[in-house]
């Protein structure tokens, strides 16, 4: 059953556990305030939930930075391959930053069995506060779902933004991907791509780059985000005999 005000899923729930709504007959109009409301109090729920378990990522070697997330308490974590590689150099120097402390990691694994943007990375320690993020099913993803993204944008600090699935599967560059509007930045990627009840969709990988020009300069996409299915990703962590919460 949905919330008849932010539309989470809540089960059998007479009251949302996300805006508070109560779930007995409601007029016919609501309010659009109170909706409003009700959404920004669902994505600050989805915030809280997985801020935690969100790693901002430095590879020094390369000089680029990047987003990940905890996959299990054991301190792997999932993140772009291109985020701690270039070619065939893996950046082994990462410094993380989860749950408000700086800690290291190593790159484990690079999927290029499944030739995927993915890259599996293992934190020195798991700092107190620190939990892992829950793995949806891109399978049960519909087109006009809302969705989140958590991540590093452009190195400033985690950050939220929302948006909606505008496309559950798209071919982009020969794979399939999650197309989004999600706001994602420089930064973002390797990200995750959240649902309303807070478990990870996806993968944040790319932004759409247009061939075509207008006065020599390119023109911009909006709303043409693209994502990894997590459903990809458990088949990579699959070949890689790693264990995720769901």
């Amino acid at each position: 059953m949905k919330c008849n005000v932010c539309k989470a899923e809540i089960g059998n729930k007479s009251r949302c556990p996300y805006c508070g709504a109560s779930q007995k007959t409601i007029p016919m109009a609501i309010n659009k305030q109170s909706v409003e409301k009700a959404k920004a109090a669902s994505a600050s729920k989805v915030f809280e939930e997985n801020v935690k378990g969100t790693l901002e990522i430095f590879a020094t070697q390369l000089s680029s930075l990047g987003t990940g997330f905890l996959i299990n308490a054991r301190g792997y974590a999932i993140t772009n391959a291109h985020v701690v590689s270039n070619g065939d150099k893996v950046d082994q120097c990462l410094e993380i930053k989860v749950a408000n402390r700086k800690v290291n990691a190593k790159v484990i694994s690079i999927a290029s069995a499944l030739s995927e943007d993915l890259a599996l990375i293992k934190l020195d320690m798991l700092p107190i506060g620190a939990r892992p993020l829950k793995l949806g099913n891109s399978d049960k993803i519909k087109t006009g779902d809302i969705s989140y993204i958590i991540g590093n944008s452009l190195g400033d600090g985690i950050c939220i933004t929302q948006g909606i699935i505008s496309d559950k599967c798209r071919e982009f560059c020969g794979r399939d991907r999650i197309m989004t509007d999600t706001a994602m930045n420089p930064g973002n990627s390797g990200g995750p791509l959240l649902n309303e009840q807070g478990n990870v969709i996806g993968v944040c990988v790319e932004a759409r780059i247009t061939n075509q020009y207008i006065k020599n300069a390119p023109i911009p996409t909006d709303g043409m985000k693209y994502c990894i299915p997590i459903n990809i990703v458990k088949k990579f962590l699959k070949t890689c005999n790693v264990n995720y919460e769901e």
